[in-house]
């Protein structure tokens, strides 16, 4: 069914394609950028359903569904396709993900403004440079980035790593309080450590920030995040590794971003 013909509306009641993959199950990360070590890893986290996002992305579509850009075909899915590295998961998202996420937003933008997808951008203020990120520019030329999406290799992203850092609001003061006694100062632990380092890097830029390894996507909303002891706040989280749902997850982040901003 890979192969099959679909429209970009209709590919959102579909899952990903399967696609080869190297067979490793658990991949090590460490971190590549010289600022990551020196942020603090996330404590605790707040487990958040998906149904927000993936309602939000149900009424995107609902209301441009007659829109002809939405009528037009998916690309086929390439024999040539083949996940080894993180390049080879940034070229089939490319086509298979980001390309229908953002034919939808662009029916969403107001008239006279922007909404730029940008890759590996070095900012001349020195902000952190991301794999994807959503640039909206307003009919005035000023910009806000909205939303950034972190892609790493298959076998990197696993639930259990952060399971651990999950609390309730009610336990939150006692819970952050022994986070800070542990090793890290959390109690995250594995690949989760070092990637939490990067998206508290990465929130300087933006709130809304998802990780994806092709398998498995996370959403991150740091737009409340208050580690203060006295009305402590966590990083909400949304797990999800239902491939039917990555389309929708992702489009409904940026969705719940634009409206958050007024834009929409």
């Amino acid at each position: 069914m890979d192969n099959e013909t679909i429209s970009i509306l209709q590919s959102f009641r579909r899952p990903l394609p399967d696609v080869e993959t190297a067979d490793v199950s658990y991949r090590h990360v460490t971190s590549a950028a010289p600022s990551n070590p020196a942020q603090d890893a996330i404590p605790l986290l707040q487990r958040e359903s998906n149904e927000e996002l993936l309602g939000l992305a149900a009424q995107a579509l609902q209301t441009q569904s007659k829109q002809p850009a939405l009528q037009q075909n998916m690309p086929l899915h390439e024999a040539s396709h083949y996940l080894g590295t993180e390049g080879d998961i940034l070229r089939i998202s490319a086509l298979q993900l980001i390309h229908p996420i953002n034919a939808v937003l662009s029916l969403l933008i107001p008239n006279g403004a922007k909404l730029l997808c940008r890759a590996e951008v070095t900012s001349p203020d020195q902000t952190p440079r991301t794999n994807l990120k959503w640039i909206y520019i307003d009919p005035s030329g000023q910009d806000q980035v909205v939303a950034i999406l972190e892609y790493k290799n298959t076998g990197v992203i696993h639930f259990e790593n952060w399971a651990g850092a999950i609390t309730l609001p009610e336990n939150a003061v006692e819970r952050l309080l022994n986070a800070k006694e542990q090793i890290n100062s959390t109690f995250l632990v594995g690949n989760a450590i070092i990637l939490s380092k990067q998206l508290v890097n990465y929130e300087s830029v933006c709130s809304d920030i998802a990780l994806f390894d092709w398998n498995n996507m996370m959403v991150f909303d740091f737009a409340e995040t208050n580690e203060d002891l006295l009305v402590p706040k966590f990083t909400s989280v949304v797990f999800e590794s239902d491939p039917l749902h990555f389309r929708s997850l992702l489009l409904g982040m940026i969705v719940r971003s634009l409206k958050r901003r007024g834009i929409i």
